[in-house]
């Protein structure tokens, strides 16, 4: 796409939750300039695991990317 006259790529990934997936999900980490952090409004637990997995996940591998939170 182009954002004011420049060519910008964007990609979108949905990366597994489930703890089986923990050692490969940071290897689409590289490179990421923002993060979706994506969680249920009707699910408690959903909202827990921004605090407790993603956030620390993503500042451990990318600490200086932002994260925007979104509520589904």
């Amino acid at each position: 796409m182009v954002v004011d006259g420049i060519p910008v790529s964007l990609g979108l990934w949905d990366t597994a939750g489930q703890e089986d997936y923990d050692r490969l999900r940071p290897l689409s980490y590289p490179q990421t300039d923002v993060f979706l952090i994506c969680f249920s409004v009707t699910s408690p637990s959903s909202f827990e695991n921004v605090t407790s997995k993603w956030c620390p996940e993503i500042k451990h591998h990318c600490p200086d990317a932002p994260m925007i939170l979104v509520g589904m």
